[in-house]
């Protein structure tokens, strides 16, 4: 697909001429196609219910988060998923994917952002990606949740486990291991064969990594 194209600044911007007191003032004078997608907004958590007559007085530099002032003066601090999801779209063009992932996994954000941001660009980095991101248990929560058409879920599941088997320190990819089991089982139809292969392997270097694995 496409890259997805957003500007961290022009959705501050954004954020900033379109604060309201409260997200149901805004259904006035609108369809109700447009209520719909109001409501769908919220429901997604794209819109916060927030005190009536608060509004937006600055934004945190290089940050997701904005500062909101209520009528009594007192200070919120919030990150509103756009800006979020506009940041994370933003570092994963950079290339910088353990700070988009470390983000997205903070804020609850689809980590199919971090694909969708670049798909191409992604998959020429995957390698980079392993190395950034450098948890296991993470790639394994990053695999898990991918989404999409199915030969393009395959296709990252293949590419990240021949990254790591073309890694030349042992050590590493046994500390891999689980990664590799988790992107070979997320591959459809999975190749029971090969991942009954791969965990035989790694019992035969120590039961205790091979239980691990499972």
């Amino acid at each position: 697909g496409a890259p997805i194209q957003l500007s961290f600044e022009r959705t501050i911007v954004g954020l900033l001429n379109s604060a309201s007191s409260d997200p149901a003032d805004k259904q006035d004078g609108l369809d109700s196609a447009q209520v719909a997608s109001l409501e769908s907004q919220k429901k997604a958590g794209l819109i916060r219910p927030i005190d009536r007559g608060s509004c937006i007085v600055g934004a945190l530099v290089n940050d997701v988060r904005i500062v909101l002032q209520a009528p009594r003066g007192n200070l919120e601090t919030i990150a509103p998923r756009p800006l979020v999801i506009s940041r994370v779209v933003e570092l994963a063009h950079r290339k910088e994917y353990g700070s988009a992932f470390i983000l997205s996994r903070q804020q609850r954000i689809d980590m199919n952002v971090l694909v969708d941001a670049d798909p191409d660009g992604f998959r020429c980095n995957i390698a980079s990606f392993i190395r950034q991101v450098d948890d296991p248990s993470h790639l394994c929560i990053f695999i898990t949740f991918l989404k999409g058409p199915e030969a393009s879920v395959n296709s990252i599941c293949r590419a990240m486990v021949d990254v790591i088997d073309q890694f030349e320190d042992p050590a590493v990819i046994t500390r891999y291991a689980t990664t590799v089991i988790t992107a070979i089982h997320r591959c459809q139809p999975t190749d029971f064969p090969s991942l009954l292969k791969r965990i035989q392997a790694i019992y035969k270097r120590s039961a205790a990594e091979g239980a691990n694995a499972l």
